[in-house]
């Protein structure tokens, strides 16, 4: 099973053995990085990553998204997400900023509130090929809950979880391509 070959890593590296999903991560500060190359166009990840009530559908774990408004340029959403004991349910806002410039989209989010002192991260896609068909999405985020949770418990929401959110928007974005 991959959590108990994930127990002895150290908490920095990990390569999946999808050559298109790679994931660096570092679980003692909660950081993570993923990198994955899609099939289908920049656009469509950034329509699908923006439709922020519509995530949990695409999203491992996550329950909930709401969206509950905009000032100035960003979007307000708050999440609510099911993981396995002993995290359990876990609720946020996030304030989310998403542009574009030159074919290159940007979604970059901060913690406003909830049950995580830190959740911070962003998600640059960028054309993978010149025709612009291919995304290569750079996905970068730092994590720590208010209460303590266990190591084990942290090393598999970072490497494993995060990855296979990864690989699901991956199938779903290329199955609509």
């Amino acid at each position: 099973m991959l959590e108990a070959e994930l127990a002895d890593v150290p908490g920095v590296g990990i390569q999946l053995g999808n050559d298109r999903v790679a994931a660096v991560t570092d679980t003692n500060s909660g950081r993570a990085c993923v990198e994955a190359v899609l099939e289908c166009e920049p656009r469509q990840v950034f329509a699908l990553l923006t439709d922020y009530e519509n995530l949990p559908s695409h999203i491992v774990g996550l329950r909930e998204a709401a969206f509950l408004g905009k000032a100035h340029g960003a979007s307000s959403v708050q999440f609510t997400m099911k993981l396995p004991f002993p995290i359990g349910r876990v609720r946020w806002t996030n304030l989310i900023e998403a542009s574009e410039c030159d074919g290159t989209y940007r979604i970059q989010w901060s913690l406003v509130e909830g049950d995580l002192s830190e959740c911070n991260g962003s998600i640059v896609l960028a054309p993978a090929n010149r025709l612009g068909t291919k995304t290569k999405a750079s996905y970068q985020i730092h994590v720590s809950q208010k209460s303590r949770i266990p190591k084990r418990a942290e090393r598999m929401a970072v490497n494993w979880l995060l990855p296979r959110v990864v690989r699901r928007l991956c199938a779903k974005l290329e199955s609509a391509a």
